[in-house]
């Protein structure tokens, strides 16, 4: 964060003492714009619907969890560059971002077995694979987004076609 605390106090419109009283410092901004990210993620992510009902196929339906994931992360590029961020600096906040993942990759595997005619992986592997499929998606659009991965398709719509393919071969391995 290399904003100024001045630049932060102007633009929101607190005072000085306010600032400083709620959050100490920029790390606490920081930690609390975390804080608040993770758990309205974490209701964004409960409250998903992967259904067959709801997206007929398995192609549909890994469609929609990618476009979730990369509005997612492009509405909240700031809080993804500081994650970025974090990951380096202070790996142990980063955990409470890696938990995301795996809250996508369960509602994913709760849903699996309404897809399962159509996903050949032995069942035996069905969760490694699954867990493949959502690390594939969010990590490829966040270094996307985040401009680390140029050799990703820029166009939201191919790179969402992309990863779709990668993940249905991930679930459907030819012999």
């Amino acid at each position: 964060m290399h904003t100024r605390v001045s630049e932060i106090i102007r633009v929101s419109g607190v005072s000085t003492g306010s600032f400083y009283h709620r959050f100490g410092d920029k790390n606490g901004l920081k930690d609390e714009m975390c804080a608040r990210f993770v758990a309205a993620s974490s209701e964004r992510i409960a409250g998903m619907d992967l259904s067959r009902t709801t997206h007929g196929e398995l192609r549909a339906m890994l469609r929609w969890l990618a476009w979730q994931i990369h509005d997612a992360i492009a509405a909240n590029q700031g809080i993804y560059r500081i994650v970025d961020e974090l990951s380096k600096t202070e790996p142990e906040k980063w955990e409470s971002f890696r938990v995301l993942g795996g809250e996508i990759r369960d509602r994913v595997l709760a849903s699996a077995g309404q897809y399962r005619d159509e996903i050949t992986v032995p069942e035996a592997e069905l969760k490694v694979a699954l867990t493949n499929v959502v690390q594939l998606i969010i990590t490829i659009i966040l270094q996307t987004r985040l401009g680390a991965a140029a050799m990703f398709p820029r166009e939201p719509e191919a790179l969402i076609d992309m990863l779709v393919q990668a993940a249905m071969g991930l679930l459907q391995p030819r012999e």
